[in-house]
């Protein structure tokens, strides 16, 4: 995993706040790769064989064409999601990144795009969004009383989530559509509420 802020890649020599830490890469290791800190992203994508990029920065475009090549040669079917929003400050264009990798890239963003067409295929952009799992979580929470909710919690709603998607989705749907919020938010309340009783973080009896 390589982090990269503002500065380039996050790493161990330098200041950082307490929660970029964890993320910090060693400094002999961007030695060994005769990487500098301050790479442009494609040259980090190539030096490293990375085949999926997440974008969290507000910062429009940087996933462009030289990123999309750097990471389709390392892999015919890349991950991109560019999650930042509004669709101004979505860090990649869909149509670039499915008209670079033939339709084959996994993308996400974080708001909405419209479909791209690609080789005579209609190719719909799906959104990344919260929404789908923070009101079922806090559903879930709230009808079993939880107290503090967890990280295995959160972990447990985004696979509900996952499954319901696997059996509703269209072809290979990373996300359902928003408008079956309703019907993800019960499914992810329930799971929440189920895995709360399993872990006894219920203050409230669900018999």
């Amino acid at each position: 995993l390589v982090v990269v802020d503002s500065q380039g890649i996050i790493t161990k020599s330098r200041p950082l706040p307490s929660y970029k830490e964890p993320f910090a890469l060693c400094d002999n290791l961007l030695r060994d790769h005769q990487l500098n800190p301050s790479a442009a992203l494609s040259e980090i994508i190539k030096v490293f064989g990375i085949t999926a990029v997440v974008g969290l920065s507000g910062q429009p475009g940087i996933f462009d064409e030289s990123v999309m090549d750097a990471l389709l040669d390392n892999t015919e079917r890349p991950v991109v999601f560019a999650l930042s929003n509004p669709s101004e400050l979505c860090e990649a264009d869909p149509s670039v990144v499915l008209h670079r990798s033939k339709g084959k890239a996994l993308i996400a963003t974080g708001s909405p795009f419209s479909a791209v067409e690609v080789g005579g295929a209609l190719h719909e952009v799906p959104q990344g969004n919260n929404a789908f799992i923070f009101p079922g979580l806090g559903l879930g929470a709230l009808a079993a009383g939880v107290e503090t909710i967890s990280e295995s919690l959160v972990l447990r709603a985004a696979q509900a989530l996952a499954t319901y998607t696997s059996h509703v989705g269209e072809g290979e749907a990373l996300f359902p559509p928003t408008s079956e919020l309703m019907a993800v938010a019960e499914v992810v309340a329930l799971e929440v509420m189920t895995a709360a009783w399993e872990q006894q973080l219920t203050t409230r009896n669900l018999e």
